[in-house]
């Protein structure tokens, strides 16, 4: 097992492989196979990582080629063969090691428990487990004498470049113990994700070649070209999986009833079994929310794996993967020389359905995590293709992919914070959107069709968005902005993802101005802001926000009565514009108007208020938008 690090970071590895030489910073301090101990307490980044490189170019190389003159004072090379081993100060120092005599096994054991930045598994076999596992259960009767529990663990992060290098109750056990860990899968995940898009080159050439369009040696040759922008394109999809994860995991305490709905759900339909996937019971679901707990790195990654096949079962039986507004999508998955020479080929490769559901379920689930779908089917009503779809109008209709990506471009130490409030900013504003959809009744679910009614209104609001919002929504934009800049954003992102809370009521001024008349869209966005102001509807959104939500079923209804006091804002600007403005509107109004303010006034003046009183202004609400 290799143990090294990045700049001071020290990690570890189950074998040489080229992971290692990724860097020029890594400093490997320890190392262990079948055959060798390798230990290295102070190494040289530059040296050691010549030395690594030169003996990966050797091939079938071995610990002991590597050149011991080389390694820091105290470092050595063991054969795992020898009875005892003698560690130096320096080496048992830098691996924490009880004594200075031990026996191999020993000394692999300790390297597990280093107090270490990173331990890298990209070998054979199973070292640790949880405390609750027996050996038995680990499954690798080699390694029982060397094997550690996952609260044994004393490096920051671990990393699988191999499968199974840690049990699945072992990955949770040391979340829990506050380590860093995804699964074996989700590190390993580039490899299948270059051998697919390998595979649906070569189908795509190969038709090719079959049909005289081109040589092979052209065909390989193209291949072999491609290859740096394919590894790219791979480590975009991986990319986003991981802060997928990361997101989920930041909030996976607040989220825990929607995880456990999204896995009764799969129950239900038969798609999951949590016992064989190591998922909580109901029992020690009722532990972590009494300790304050969510699901750890290691749950929310199975989670995220099974939203993605369900999803995908459900777009390849549906039309969406033949919407022809998802055909850019298509064609960006190939790289560059194959769009620019063969967009017809790539039009009609015979995966090309399957690529489409593919893709498209990536990115819901990694942009809205993974108990969105099936939480929107459930509220909706409504299948899966049409959520997906609807997310993908509001990709579209609001260029949210080139503000992801703009969030994304911020990555750097101490960066995630700031890139997780942007993102969440923009999923509120997704989530919004898709629901809207949705539920509008008649509204065209074509991506194209979207396009052309909303795409335009929403612009038009977005460059004029200043001139038509009150000031206190000025205000929050402009605290919003000088907040985000203050962290590293630049002045135009900040500027972009600020407005987009407000921007999410465009599609509700979209369809003011459709069924008014053709009422101008800034007129009737300054109405519907205004509205919000002299109503107080912003108020009682955010008291409605405020509503502490124990559970999903808490969470569903706060979110029904948001939905509820944006739609009767609509209806309310709506009536105010045929009535000649706003002005003329509440004027006629005074009474039921004036019981409205005395029951937010009420509300107001209680400590907190409750959903009884949000329903009840609801329905005040309701009444001024049916008048």
């Amino acid at each position: 097992m290799d143990l090294y690090s990045t700049g001071n970071w020290p990690l570890f590895t189950p074998r040489l492989t080229n992971g290692m030489l990724l860097s020029k910073q890594t400093k490997l301090i320890a190392a262990f196979n079948h055959m060798h101990i390798f230990v290295d307490p102070n190494p040289d980044p530059a040296i050691t990582h010549a030395e690594r490189q030169r003996l990966f170019d050797m091939g079938r190389s071995q610990w002991s080629d590597y050149d011991q003159s080389l390694l820091s004072q105290g470092g050595a090379i063991f054969e795992r063969s020898a009875k005892s081993l003698t560690l130096s100060p320096e080496a048992q120092a830098a691996l924490g090691a009880p004594s200075s005599t031990l026996t191999p096994n020993e000394l692999v054991n300790v390297i597990l428990k280093a107090p270490v930045e990173l331990l890298w598994f990209g070998g054979i076999g199973s070292y640790i487990k949880s405390a609750s596992e027996s050996h038995q259960e680990a499954g690798d009767k080699a390694n029982d004498s060397v094997r550690i529990n996952g609260s044994e663990l004393n490096a920051k992060v671990v990393g699988e470049g191999a499968n199974l290098g840690v049990t699945q109750l072992g990955r949770v056990e040391f979340a829990q113990s506050g380590g860093r860990i995804n699964t074996d899968f989700i590190d390993n995940s580039a490899g299948v994700d270059a051998s697919d898009h390998e595979v649906n080159l070569k189908i795509l050439l190969g038709r090719m070649v079959r049909a005289g369009e081109m040589t092979g040696e052209a065909r390989d040759t193209l291949l072999a070209e491609m290859t740096e922008e394919v590894g790219h394109l791979i480590l975009r999809n991986n990319y986003l999986q991981g802060q997928a994860l990361s997101m989920e995991e930041g909030r996976a305490k607040a989220r825990l009833s929607d995880h456990v709905r999204f896995m009764r759900g799969l129950e239900r339909i038969g798609r999951l079994n949590r016992a064989v996937e190591f998922l909580p019971d109901d029992e020690a679901i009722a532990e972590r929310e009494a300790a304050g707990q969510g699901l750890t790195r290691p749950e929310l990654a199975i989670l995220l794996s099974y939203a993605k096949l369900v999803l995908f079962d459900d777009l390849i039986a549906s039309d969406l993967p033949d919407d022809p507004g998802l055909g850019q999508m298509l064609h960006n998955y190939f790289p560059g020389p194959v769009r620019e020479r063969f967009p017809e080929n790539i039009a009609s490769h015979p995966l090309g359905r399957e690529i489409t559901a593919t893709l498209a379920t990536n990115e819901i689930i990694d942009r809205l995590g993974p108990a969105f779908t099936l939480e929107t089917v459930t509220k909706t009503g409504r299948p899966a293709s049409d959520v997906a779809r609807a997310f993908a109008i509001t990709l579209d209709i609001y260029r949210l992919r080139d503000v992801y990506r703009q969030i994304e471009a911020l990555d750097g130490p101490g960066r995630f914070p700031l890139q997780a409030e942007m993102f969440m900013a923009v999923n509120r504003l997704a989530r919004r959107s898709v629901a809207w959809l949705l539920r509008k009744p008649g509204q065209s679910l074509s991506i194209a069709d979207g396009h052309t009614s909303l795409a335009g209104p929403i612009a038009a609001i977005s460059d004029g968005l200043a001139q038509v919002v009150t000031p206190e929504i000025a205000s929050d934009i402009d605290l919003k902005i000088t907040a985000w800049t203050s962290a590293g954003a630049g002045a135009d992102l900040a500027r972009n993802v600020a407005q987009l809370d407000p921007l999410a009521s465009a599609l509700d001024i979209a369809q003011i101005c459709e069924t008014s008349g053709g009422t101008d869209v800034l007129e009737a966005a300054r109405t519907y802001f205004a509205t919000g102001d002299a109503l107080k509807l912003a108020w009682c959104r955010t008291a409605a926000l405020a509503l502490e939500a124990n559970n999903t079923w808490e969470r569903m209804a706060a979110d029904a009565s948001l939905d509820d006091l944006y739609s009767h804002q609509a209806d309310i600007a709506r009536s105010a514009l045929a009535a000649g403005g706003l002005p003329e509107w509440m004027a006629a109004r005074n009474n039921q108007l004036e019981r409205l303010h005395r029951t937010l006034e009420e509300m107001a003046q209680a400590e907190q208020p409750n959903s009884a009183m949000i329903t009840v202004a609801n329905g005040l609400y309701r009444g001024l938008g049916a008048a």
